[in-house]
C-alpha cells in the first residue's frame, strides 16, 4: 500500500464519517 493510497482512504473514511454524523443529526431533529 502506497502512502498516497493510505492518505486517500483516511480522507475518504473521514468524509463518510462526517456525512453519517450530519445525516444522523438531521434525522434526529
Amino acid at each position: 500500500v502506497s502512502v498516497m493510497e493510505n492518505v486517500y482512504w483516511k480522507e475518504l473514511f473521514l468524509l463518510v464519517f462526517v456525512w453519517v454524523a450530519f445525516l444522523g443529526l438531521q434525522i434526529g431533529k
